[in-house]
C-alpha cells in the first residue's frame, strides 16, 4: 500500500462515491453544509481518503457524504465552490494506491479513519460515551 502523507488536490469530476459505503444521506450533507457555513472549510478536516484504482478511476474510501456535498456546491455554482473550497475544480484528498482488498475494506468500514484526532475530539467522544460528565471538563 502507498499512502500520501500530504493532502493532494484531485479533480472533483474524477472522484466517485464508493458503492460499498452507505448511500449519502441528505441529513449528513445538510450537517456538513451547516458546519462549513459556521466554521469555514478546512482542507484537513474536509479531506477525503481516496484510492486510485488500476483503471485510473478515483474511488472514495472515506468521505462519501463530503464528496456529495462538494459536488452539490459545484453543481450549484462553480464560482461559489471556488470561494468555499479555495480551488477551481479540485478537492483535497489523501491518496492511496495499491491496496489489498482487506486494506480497502478497512478504510471503507472504519468510520473514524478520516477524523482528525485532537483533545477536543477525545473529550467529546468521552462525553458522548458517558464515561465522564460535564463537571470534568474545565472551562476557561
Amino acid at each position: 500500500m502507498k499512502k500520501s502523507t500530504k493532502i493532494e488536490m484531485v479533480k472533483l469530476s474524477t472522484i466517485t462515491t464508493n458503492p460499498d459505503n452507505p448511500n449519502p444521506s441528505d441529513l449528513s450533507v445538510s450537517k456538513i453544509n451547516t458546519a462549513v457555513k459556521a466554521n469555514g472549510f478546512s482542507e484537513i478536516k474536509g479531506a477525503l481518503t481516496v484510492e486510485i484504482m488500476p483503471d485510473g478511476t478515483v474511488l472514495t474510501l472515506c468521505g462519501n457524504n463530503r464528496l456529495t456535498w462538494a459536488k452539490k456546491v459545484y453543481d450549484l455554482s462553480p464560482a461559489l465552490y471556488k470561494q468555499v473550497i479555495g480551488h477551481k475544480d479540485s478537492y483535497p484528498c489523501y491518496v492511496l494506491t495499491d491496496l489489498t482488498e482487506q486494506e480497502r475494506q478497512g478504510y471503507v468500514f472504519d468510520v473514524s479513519a478520516n477524523k482528525v484526532i485532537n483533545d477536543y475530539y477525545y473529550l467529546a467522544e468521552l462525553y458522548k460515551a458517558t464515561l465522564i460528565d460535564e463537571s470534568v471538563i474545565v472551562r476557561a
